[in-house]
């Protein structure tokens, strides 16, 4: 008898291969790019490897959900190819919730865009977006990058404020009423700061008169 089961890909580096091979069947990547991802697992927001017996089936992944320790969000939800349609994607997300659960989660969400239906079945409700910390490191990667770019204008400017000093001096022997305007920091425009990152997108029930391609935000309490 065969038997499923997720494990945190950091405690089981072997399947390391596989779990790349099964998200590049669905998103394309590069190896590298994917296992640098993928080492970032951790006990309390792990990569999963889903196992049937000892072949990589599929993948699951539990991402913070900002101001609140209770709660996570499921991302990257995917099985094989070869393996769809055998009562796998079930089994994946009932054994995610239960480590979920075993870690001290109550809530779980996730996003979709055309599985409302499934995640109806096994469980799953329409909610309200949630900020998740995948969101939260976008706002402070554009921060950083705002913040280096001020500096760099500040560097420039006293570069720029130097030269201008040096090229305006009177030859020797001459005088020179002229006096040029010096450049100060004031006058080189600085990048400002980044805004705040918007809101995750509007929760949408997907009808049969409604476009496909809408993101659909959905929760599920964990009975503890």
């Amino acid at each position: 008898m065969s038997v499923t089961k997720v494990l945190p890909l950091h405690h089981n580096q072997e399947h390391m291969e596989g779990c790349i091979d099964v998200l590049g069947e669905e998103w394309k990547r590069s190896r590298a790019a994917r296992r640098y991802t993928l080492e970032k697992s951790c006990d309390r927001y792990p990569n999963l490897v889903f196992l049937k017996d000892k072949e990589v089936v599929g993948h699951s992944k539990l991402s913070q959900v900002v101001g609140r320790d209770d709660a996570c969000f499921v991302e990257s939800v995917v099985v094989a190819k070869k393996l769809r349609g055998l009562g796998h994607g079930s089994d994946l997300m009932a054994k995610t919730e239960e480590y979920a659960r075993r870690i001290g989660m109550k809530t779980i969400y996730l996003t979709t865009h055309d599985k409302e239906g499934f995640y109806e079945r096994v469980g799953y409700s329409f909610c309200e977006p949630v900020f998740t910390c995948s969101c939260k490191a976008d706002f402070m990667n554009n921060f950083k990058i705002s913040s280096m770019l001020q500096k760099l204008a500040l560097s420039q400017s006293k570069s720029s404020n130097n030269t201008s000093k040096s090229t305006n001096l009177p030859e020797r022997g001459l005088r020179s009423d002229k006096t040029s305007p010096t450049p100060t920091a004031n006058s080189v425009p600085i990048p400002p700061a980044p805004a705040p990152p918007p809101p995750p997108p509007p929760a949408v029930k997907m009808g049969e008169t409604e476009p496909r391609g809408n993101i659909s935000w959905m929760k599920k309490e964990l009975v503890v």
